[in-house]
């Protein structure tokens, strides 16, 4: 039979376990003191539940979508400095929601978007004409005519060749044009 000590920890009445602390202290103080033991379990364990993870976070924020946005609204009027800062500091992302939006309210497929590495994949200059000022992220299958927005459809181009093609299938953009293209199908 387990003695009932108060725990020098927590200061309730319960079996002792070790050194005169309840199960509970004694597990919490060994979990601080095994910090790579623990990271390492959590890993695996994540690993071994990603699907139950991913599965309970979506139906958590089912279920919890309003008083998210909620807190997100009274957050961002309360600290209209921080909202302001963050979108200098990551215009990129501000850029990828905007588009990611636009794909959601067309019905498009939405894949996984790094507009760092398209800039980087393309040479940072625009590949229907070759310049490399006033740059943006184009579509090449548009949108509106059923492309996806994923990495492998998007390219750099310039606002004026992005703004002439609109959602024009691009081999008929291509034959409008009178200067000379880089970028050829």
């Amino acid at each position: 039979m387990a003695t009932i000590v108060v725990c020098k920890e927590c200061g309730k009445e319960k079996p002792h376990h070790a050194h005169g602390l309840c199960k509970s202290c004694y597990t919490r103080q060994w979990r601080v003191a095994n910090p790579e033991y623990m990271s390492e379990y959590n890993r695996q364990w994540r690993e071994a539940n990603q699907a139950h993870i991913q599965e309970y976070d979506r139906q958590y924020k089912e279920a919890h979508r309003e008083e998210r946005r909620e807190s997100t609204r009274s957050y961002r009027a309360e600290h209209p400095e921080w909202d302001r800062e963050y979108r200098k500091a990551n215009p990129e992302k501000g850029r990828e929601n905007k588009r990611r939006r636009r794909a959601r309210k067309l019905g498009a497929a939405i894949g996984p978007v790094d507009e760092a590495a398209i800039y980087e994949r393309d040479g940072h200059m625009c590949l229907y004409c070759g310049r490399t000022r006033d740059l943006t992220i184009d579509h090449i299958i548009a949108l509106n005519n059923d492309g996806l927005h994923c990495q492998d459809n998007l390219v750099v181009a310039c606002r004026s060749c992005n703004s002439s093609k609109q959602d024009k299938p691009l081999e008929e953009w291509l034959h409008t044009q009178s200067k000379a293209l880089v970028w050829v199908t």
